[in-house]
């Protein structure tokens, strides 16, 4: 396997140095067990074994055994992630008798599906002759020699395979050491703790603990560090602090700590100037969302990159691996609650953010959460359940945001209904369904629609737009160019958007004219309310309580697929009241009454 396309191992400049010091400078064979952060392949310490090997081979002493059990029993933020030893004599590849331990190892640790086996010479990488399979890109020197990694996973039929593998060194220590040493025109005298993993909710982290002045900061190292900052955590408030890639990793750390000594710079300050602009008078806002899969998911992640701190998640459902081409999952949430899941992926984004999950069907959820949101978003394939919900949402004056993805993506529906202002109801914009039901196959025992293939990037459109009506909607009532641009919308009631991702989609095809209708064509409709609507109309009612999924016989499924409305009763009335010329293109498929 060429090395680009092997695993990838990191290891942190404090786990390495220990490594050279036990490893590459005393006589060979001696060995040390590896010390991983959960759920990542990240080598945080090292065990080193205090009895060396035999003169072939080398495998754990009972004492490092010993150690080795006691630890991973008092630090469940690490686990046991392979072994490392010397070699003599410039052999930078496992032996025979290496490989028969490796497969041991693995045999002996059920839960070990792959581990990290290095090995080490105190020959330098230049001098080095390596097998022509093995080959000696994978090398990484040290200060006294070389280490070439080697990971190891085993084989169906119980046997074991080893191959090279990249090793990334973490410059943590030596980033700290950096910075401190800059930071000495200090007043305030700035000192580094010793650094402990901690579990993440999405792995391991490096957590350690700085004295600066009187005062008590933490810095929480991801794994992606020095791509990625570390959160600052003070006066029990996590931060993010501005990180320029352009800047070597030692400069960055030095900022931010000097940020910290002078107190007088918010961490935040990158992301705020950023948003500033778009949204000059944030409010705390609580936004609500309803369903978390592809179109859920994906605008709460771009609520919260924009600066969104308070959101209640709601979904029955859990993580599956058709998830993963067009939400913000990743394999390891494969089989966790969405909510859980997306919870964590949100966190790791921005640890301030406040965040609370029903892990229910919109009608188990207590009713009191409904009414407390500022905003609710609507992006469920449960159609009847929201629509009782939007009654609901509509008679305690709480904004709605739905967004619907018709069959294959193929276009999406943004329906915006503020009853503050007056606009229709969900119902009366979209004609019950949202349209959302056009070329859907639907499960008529749950009233949910069935999920369809679709390409990513295209839902990821709609989620984009649907994002910024929900941003504009909260600041309907402030200045800013948010406002400017939603309130002529809400003023004219035009509060249905469809957009389309191919050509000549749907309505497109008789409403556009070029240049505007070939893909990504858009376009927003006026809606208004029915008198007789018992939810916006003259005299509208209480909201009912949920209704149960009718039970339909299978023999009666084709008959209900016919009564299907090929296109959305709402689009059909709406395009009757703005453009009555070109209604008899519809082709008399809807009453548009």
């Amino acid at each position: 396997m060429p090395i680009q396309d092997s695993p990838v191992w990191q290891i942190t400049d404090e786990a390495l140095a220990k490594l050279d010091s036990h490893l590459a400078v005393p006589t060979p064979e001696r060995g040390a067990a590896l010390l991983v952060a959960h759920h990542t392949r990240l080598v945080v310490g090292v065990l080193p074994d205090p009895v060396p090997g035999q003169a072939v081979s080398y495998w754990h002493s009972d004492q490092l055994n010993e150690a080795l059990s006691r630890r991973l029993i008092t630090d469940p933020a690490v686990r046991y992630g392979g072994t490392v030893h010397s070699h003599p004599s410039g052999m930078a590849w496992p032996s025979q008798p290496d490989h028969i331990a490796f497969r041991n190892a693995m045999t002996q640790i059920p839960s070990l599906r792959e581990a990290l086996f290095p090995i080490v010479v105190q020959n330098r990488a230049e001098t080095l002759r390596m097998p022509e399979h093995y080959g000696s890109e994978h090398l990484v020197s040290l200060d006294h020699g070389t280490i070439a990694p080697y990971s190891g996973h085993p084989t169906p039929n119980g046997g074991m395979h080893v191959e090279p593998c990249r090793l990334q060194v973490m410059p943590l220590r030596s980033s700290i050491a950096s910075a401190l040493a800059a930071l000495r025109d200090l007043d305030t005298i700035v000192r580094a703790g010793e650094s402990k993993t901690i579990k993440g909710p999405n792995g391991g982290r490096i957590w350690v603990p700085f004295t600066v002045g009187d005062k008590e900061v933490h810095l929480v190292f991801p794994q992606e560090y020095p791509e990625s900052p570390p959160w600052v955590l003070m006066d029990a408030r996590p931060s993010i602090p501005a990180w320029d890639l352009t800047q070597p990793p030692e400069d960055r750390l030095e900022k931010v700590i000097r940020q910290v000594a002078h107190r007088d710079t918010d961490l935040r300050v990158g992301l705020e100037a950023r948003l500033a602009h778009h949204l000059p008078a944030r409010a705390p806002w609580k936004i609500t969302i309803v369903g978390n899969g592809s179109v859920g998911s994906n605008i709460a992640e771009m609520l919260v990159r924009s600066g969104v701190k308070d959101l209640t998640l709601v979904d029955p459902d859990h993580v599956a691996p058709e998830n993963l081409s067009r939400t913000v999952y990743d394999a390891n949430q494969i089989g966790q609650p969405k909510v859980a899941a997306l919870k964590a992926r949100l966190s790791g984004i921005a640890p301030d953010v406040t965040i609370s999950t029903y892990d229910d069907a919109i009608n188990a959820v207590p009713r009191g959460v409904w009414p407390d949101a500022d905003l609710v978003v609507m992006a469920t394939d449960d159609t009847a359940a929201e629509a009782w919900l939007s009654h609901i949402l509509y008679a305690a004056g709480v904004p709605q945001v739905s967004a619907k993805m018709f069959a294959k993506a193929d276009a999406g529906e943004i329906a915006l209904v503020v009853p503050d202002r007056g606009t229709a109801c969900l119902r009366c914009a979209t004609g019950g369904t949202g349209g959302s039901t056009r070329g859907h196959s639907v499960d008529y025992g749950s009233g949910r629609l069935v999920g369809e293939l679709a390409l990513g990037p295209d839902i990821v459109a709609t989620c984009a737009q649907a994002t910024k009506v929900v941003l504009a909607t909260l600041s309907r009532d402030s200045d800013g160019p948010l406002a400017d641009w939603i309130n002529p919308l809400l003023e004219q009631h035009r509060t249905l958007h469809l957009g389309s991702t191919v050509d000549s989609w749907g309505v497109f095809e008789h409403v556009a004219q070029p240049p505007m209708d070939g893909p990504f064509a858009s376009l927003w409709v006026r809606t208004d309310s029915r008198t007789d609507c018992n939810i916006c109309g003259e005299t509208p009612e209480v909201p009912a309580e949920p209704l149960k999924p009718i039970e339909v016989p299978d023999d009666l499924g084709p008959v209900l697929d016919a009564l299907i409305i090929p296109c959305g009763l709402a689009t059909a009335r709406l395009i009757e009241m703005d453009v009555r010329d070109r209604l008899d293109l519809l082709e008399g498929q809807i009453d548009p009454h």
